[in-house]
């Protein structure tokens, strides 16, 4: 089945527009200088290159007051020496540029504050997002078009788009550079396919691939990688390899590459000069391969921050349609494998294996141009066997998985706040989706204060100390005239379970002679506001023992409280003759009803 040119436009036309409103609506809800923002910490570092061009002139003090700060500090405004510091390049920003500058004349036109960081800014980045997606899907469905049939290519890039992680950094997170990676490596693939199946280049082809790999090595110099087994798809001995490459060595080829690169790595080179003196400069400082040599593969592949295949299961059946490939001796197949193995272990090896805030292994997002054609390819030979109930299946099995994973996309807070290996905290991530009736109505904070460093949301001070009367031993959080706060509970409320919270039940045990003075203190507020504060004394909640006693207490949180707001939970004591000490801290949240 073929489907019309003007048919197939009119799909893409129309996925784009879903798409660039799917991001506008998703982040409007949550305003601007903020971390759920377009614009906010490594996407405003990829962006400042833009404002500070056009209109600010690299000018520090024209900039408006604080506003590194209030992107997330993603880039530094340094007032010592009034540069613009970014330790991220320019590819991004300059494939971004046409958006920018059509941003930036309507908000003129419009007197929407043309200041390069206002709401149209922010808007035109899931624009320029969902347009290059869109560019990314019609190359990448062109070049799958040489091997299996049109709609197995529509079927296929529509699986990669809902059922991974480039959903996420479509609509969620427009300005990280992985969509335009991905949109560059869909654009190269066919590009090569092309020049390679007729042996030849038009002026026009030699100046594409030119750009789109000086780009696609400017965004991320690793990706030099993808480049490499772009260049090896479909040889079939050594002798084709130096052909080829004695192809794109050719003067009226080369040629287009020299200029290329020189254009657009240019004002990098002089970006970096103006920073540092030097015109090639290592951004990045103190990060980079510290793993190398014990890299955290299985942290990469399965660990519930971010893991790939934790987050994206779908790649499991991309890996096993590149042993299909393999054994049906398809070279794809191998050169998936080998591509996956290595990407693997640099980002295994990588300081940060986990890249942070991110959605799954979004290092993997872009290279998807290439893993997904094995199983392009496989799903052609499975719809071939012409089983129709083996049909329904692939169709019913790939729904799934696109509404499972749109759903965890709406239900991610831009962060995973557990550790490597939090199931729970990973449970607790799946409770906020609300897809399984049978999620937690609860969820619960423990301390006994002996390994803080492994729970989550333990508001730590030098409070805590050993003792061989402890409740449970070894470690007690000990207040007195020196420590006036115990060690207890922060965390943001949009975080805890994430979940509305309609009541908190608070239980420790406590020793000491005299409760006077001493409260328990819960809270909830920002850096300046408080919305709660309720401070409880110790001696209303217990009788006086020189035994360890245990207290109770709950309290209930009204809707409107603010959930970006932090609820903090201790014990205070006011009085300098007092003492007490402080164990098994343990507080149970439960969730309104209503969020069910």
């Amino acid at each position: 089945m073929k489907l019309p040119i003007l048919k197939q436009n009119s799909i893409f036309i129309l996925f784009f527009i879903i798409v660039a409103l799917l991001g506008i609506q998703k982040h409007n809800k949550a305003g601007i200088f903020n971390y759920h923002s377009q614009l906010w910490a490594d996407r405003a570092g990829y962006y400042v290159y833009l404002p500070a061009t056009f209109i600010y002139g690299f000018h520090t003090d024209e900039f408006p007051d604080d506003i590194d700060h209030k992107t997330g500090d993603g880039f530094t405004l340094n007032e010592a020496n009034h540069k613009v510091f970014t330790k991220y390049t320019s590819g991004v920003a300059l494939m971004f540029l046409p958006f920018f500058l059509l941003a930036h004349l309507i908000a003129s036109i419009f007197g929407l504050e043309p200041n390069g960081f206002s709401q149209i800014y922010h808007d035109f980045t899931n624009i320029g997002a969902a347009f290059y997606l869109t560019i990314g899907f019609v190359f990448l469905k062109k070049f799958l078009d040489n091997y299996v049939k049109t709609w197995i290519s529509f079927f296929t890039v529509f699986i990669l788009f809902f059922s991974t992680n480039l959903f996420y950094y479509s609509v969620s997170d427009p300005f990280m550079s992985h969509v335009y990676s991905f949109s560059l490596f869909a654009v190269l693939l066919y590009l090569f396919k092309k020049i390679i199946k007729e042996k030849k280049a038009s002026i026009f082809e030699r100046i594409a691939l030119a750009v789109v790999t000086a780009l696609i090595i400017l965004i991320r110099p690793l990706n030099i990688l993808f480049i490499g087994f772009v260049f090896l798809i479909e040889l079939k001995s050594f002798n084709e390899f130096i052909t080829r490459l004695r192809f794109f060595l050719q003067a009226k080829i080369f040629i287009f590459f020299v200029i290329a690169f020189t254009i657009i790595f240019t004002p990098q080179f002089l970006y970096w000069h103006f920073l540092s003196g030097n015109f090639i400069y290592y951004s990045y400082e103190n990060e980079g391969f510290i793993n190398r040599l014990s890299p955290k593969i299985l942290e990469v592949l399965f660990s519930t921050n971010n893991g790939l295949f934790t987050y994206t299961p779908i790649y499991l059946i991309v890996i096993i349609s590149a042993f299909a490939a393999v054994f049906r001796k398809n070279l794809f197949g191998s050169l998936v494998l080998i591509l996956f193995l290595i990407l693997t272990y640099f980002c295994a090896s990588w300081h940060a294996w986990h890249f942070g805030c991110s959605f799954g292994q979004r290092s993997y997002v872009e290279y998807s141009a290439f893993f997904i054609i094995p199983l392009a390819i496989l799903l052609e030979h499975l719809f071939n066997i012409r089983k129709k109930i083996l049909s329904y299946l692939i169709v019913v099995f790939f729904l799934s998985a696109s509404y499972i994973n749109i759903r965890l996309v709406y239900g991610y807070d831009t962060c995973f706040y557990g550790s490597t290996w939090d199931w729970k905290e990973f449970k607790n991530y799946f409770d906020r989706t609300k897809m399984f009736g049978f999620t937690s109505n609860s969820y619960t904070f423990f301390t006994s204060f002996d390994e803080d460093y492994e729970v989550k949301y333990y508001s730590s001070n030098n409070s805590v100390q050993d003792t061989v009367i402890a409740y449970s031993l070894p470690n007690i959080s000990k207040i007195d005239s020196e420590h006036k706060h115990s060690a207890g509970f922060s965390g943001k409320l949009r975080t805890i379970g994430h979940r509305q919270i309609n009541r908190v039940d608070i239980e420790f045990y406590t020793l000491s002679n005299n409760l006077d003075s001493i409260n328990l203190v819960c809270s909830v507020d920002s850096a300046d506001i408080i919305q709660i504060y309720n401070a409880v004394s110790l001696k209303t909640l217990t009788d006086e023992s020189k035994e360890w006693k245990k207290i109770s207490y709950s309290f209930e949180l009204q809707k409107e409280i603010n959930r970006d707001f932090f609820l903090k939970i201790y014990i205070w004591n006011q009085s300098i003759r007092n003492e007490a000490l402080i164990d098994n801290f343990k507080i149970k949240f439960d969730y309104s009803t209503s969020e069910r």
